[in-house]
Order: structure tokens, then C-alpha cells, then sequence
């Protein structure tokens, strides 16, 4: 919400401002690299205990971990900067506030329905086959999200390299 409301008062020019950019390359690349430490160890210590699942207790960040993680990726931001904002204010010329949150529901509404097919299957696999396929699933996208982090935050650095020479 606080990226639209930024899109609606016109400000999206910030995101594509190079400094931004860098900030969020770097802050970014080491969120995912936090993120991918998590990928890889967690197997290690968990995956052979059997997990309790408490809803009270594991929810209860979860609207916090959600921004954090969404925010932190810098692509996240980009697209919102680019695509979304385009997508945005084209909702709003053609049906206003309206027009907005029509786009907004659906689009909130399809990434909802992505997860949770996406959460779905990882359990079901998960109960099917046990641990040894999903711990190899969670090594794979592991490495994947340090190659994100090391590609983000290297292109950050070059870049500000480009504008320091």
C-alpha cells in the first residue's frame, strides 16, 4: 500500500532515481542473502524433527516478515516503479479510485491464489515423499536466491562505481 499510495501522489520518479536504486540493490541483495542463509540451514537443524505447528504463534509476524520481504527486493520495487505504476494510473484514469481498487483486489487476489497452490503442493509433496525431496528443493532455491543476492548487490556496486569514476 505505501508503494500505490507513493504512485497515486506521483512520486514513483523516486524509484528510478540511481541513488534509490543502489540503496536498494545493496539492502536488497543482503536481505535475499539473510533470506538464502535461512534456505540452507534451516534443513540442517529442522527438517528431521517433527514440526509443531502453533497458529498463534507463528502468524504473528507474518504482515511484518510479508512488507519486509517484499520491500527488500529490489525488483519488487522496480516493477512497482515501472509496470505496476503504469498499471496503476492507467486503472485510475480509466474508472478512478475505482478503477484502482478493482485492479488492486484482483491483482492481491491472483498472488494469494499463487501462494497458496504454491504452499499447497509443497505440503502435499512434502507429505508424500518426506524430507529428502524438499530439503533438496530448499538447497536448490537456496543457492538460486544467493545468486539473486550476489547479482544485486554486484550490479549496485558497479553501478556505483560507473558514477564514482
Amino acid at each position: 500500500m505505501t508503494l500505490i499510495v507513493i504512485i497515486v501522489l506521483g512520486l514513483s520518479y523516486l524509484f528510478n532515481n540511481v541513488e534509490v536504486r543502489i540503496a536498494l540493490g545493496i539492502i536488497g541483495g543482503g536481505f535475499l542473502l539473510f533470506t538464502a542463509y535461512g534456505l540452507l540451514v534451516y534443513p540442517i537443524k529442522h527438517m528431521d524433527r517433527q514440526v509443531q505447528f502453533n497458529p498463534k504463534q507463528n502468524s504473528r509476524n507474518l504482515p511484518t516478515l510479508g512488507f519486509l520481504t517484499s520491500f527488500s527486493n529490489p525488483y519488487f520495487t522496480i516493477w512497482w516503479a515501472s509496470i505496476g505504476s503504469l498499471l496503476v494510473t492507467e486503472s485510475l484514469a480509466i474508472a478512478g479510485y475505482v478503477g484502482l481498487t478493482i485492479f488492486l483486489i484482483s491483482h492481491w487476489c491472483s498472488d494469494l491464489s499463487w501462494y497458496i497452490l504454491v504452499s499447497f503442493l509443497s505440503c502435499k509433496s512434502s507429505l508424500k515423499f518426506g524430507s529428502k525431496p524438499v530439503k533438496i528443493a530448499m538447497y536448490i532455491c537456496g543457492v538460486l536466491v544467493v545468486s539473486l543476492a550476489v547479482y544485486y548487490i554486484t550490479d549496485a556496486i558497479l553501478t556505483l562505481t560507473r558514477i564514482l569514476a
